[in-house]
């Protein structure tokens, strides 16, 4: 009984490690932009309205943030 617990453990273990869930779906790209909104506060700042969410990007650093 022990060894079939521990060989059940070892078959499920050798399993999850393998699996290939490494969060590969959490970094989805927008594939279509629907709109380009620019800020009315800061002018360095665009509003894209994209399939997947709203995006602000800073044109000045080049970085983009959700919001």
């Amino acid at each position: 009984m022990k060894l079939h617990l521990s060989l059940a453990l070892f078959l499920f273990l050798s399993i999850s490690i393998t699996a290939q869930t490494d969060g590969w779906h959490l970094y989805t790209k927008a594939s279509e932009i629907t709109k380009i909104l620019p800020d009315d506060v800061n002018t360095d700042e665009l509003h894209l309205a994209t399939d997947i969410g709203y995006i602000k990007y800073n044109t000045t650093s080049n970085t983009v943030t959700d919001s």
